[in-house]
C-alpha cells in the first residue's frame, strides 16, 4: 500500500475453509464436526484514527489457556486429511474458567461486569455459548448476536468472531457512544481469547479513549 493509505490503518484479512476437513465417516466427532463447521472469510480495517460514523474502539485484553482441555478440542492430521475433537466437556470447563478470567480483565481498569452493555461471544456452538452465559450469568438475549452466527453460518473457526462483529456493528447506533462490549472467542488448546472495546462517534467526547492509545474497527 502507498503511504498515504497506510497511515489510515491496516485491513486484516482471515479466511476458513472448514469444509477441505470434511470426513465421510459416522464416527460422533466427525459428524459433529461436519454439520457445525464451515467455510467464511471476514477482513477489518484497523486504525488509531477514526474516521466512521461509528466505529468499535478496542481497549483491555486477556488471554487463558487451559491445559486440562489440550485433547477436549483439537485437530489432528491423519492420512485423509484433519478431523476435529470437541468433546462435551469443553462447555465444562469454559464455564468454570470464563467468570475468573474476565473478572480479573475488568478488576484491572475498575469496571463491574454489571457495567458491560453488549456481548460479542464467538458462537463454538450450542452448549458453549450456554456454558458462557451460565459462567458470566447473562442470559441468552443477551448473547443474541452470538446464535444468529450460529444459525446463519455455522461456526467458521477463527473468523466467525468477525461476523458476529458485523452484526454488532451494524446494530449499534452513534447515540450508544462510550457503551461497553464484551468480546471473547475459544480454540484448540484450550484457549480463550477476549477483549473489551467501546462504542466511540466521532465528533462525540473524547475522554475515554485519551488514558492510552486505542485502535478503532
Amino acid at each position: 500500500l502507498p503511504k498515504s493509505a497506510r497511515s489510515q490503518g491496516h485491513v486484516i484479512v482471515g479466511v476458513e475453509l472448514c469444509t477441505l476437513h470434511l470426513q465421510k465417516s459416522a464416527l460422533e466427532d466427525d459428524l459433529i464436526a461436519n454439520s457445525l463447521f464451515g467455510d467464511g472469510a471476514g477482513a477489518v480495517l484497523l486504525s488509531a484514527h477514526p474516521q466512521g460514523q461509528k466505529n468499535l474502539c478496542l481497549s483491555n485484553f486477556a488471554s487463558s489457556l487451559l491445559p486440562q482441555g489440550k485433547t477436549e478440542m483439537a485437530w489432528h492430521i491423519h492420512d485423509a486429511g484433519f478431523s476435529m475433537r470437541l468433546s462435551t466437556y469443553v462447555p465444562h470447563l469454559l464455564e468454570g474458567a470464563i467468570a475468573p478470567m474476565i473478572g480479573q480483565m475488568l478488576n484491572q481498569i475498575e469496571l463491574p461486569l454489571s457495567a458491560i452493555d453488549q456481548f460479542a461471544i464467538h458462537p463454538g456452538g450450542r452448549k458453549i455459548l450456554e456454558a458462557i452465559e451460565k459462567g458470566l450469568h447473562i442470559s441468552k438475549a443477551q448473547n443474541h448476536l452470538a446464535y444468529e452466527v450460529l444459525r446463519d453460518y455455522g461456526n467458521m473457526s477463527s473468523v466467525t468472531i468477525l461476523f458476529v462483529w458485523k452484526k454488532l456493528w451494524q446494530e449499534i447506533q452513534k447515540a450508544q457512544h462510550q457503551q461497553h462490549i464484551l468480546s471473547m472467542a475459544f480454540g484448540p488448546g484450550l484457549a480463550i481469547e477476549a477483549s473489551l472495546m467501546q462504542v466511540y462517534a466521532p465528533g462525540r467526547n473524547l475522554e475515554f479513549m485519551r488514558e492510552k492509545e486505542k485502535l478503532a474497527i
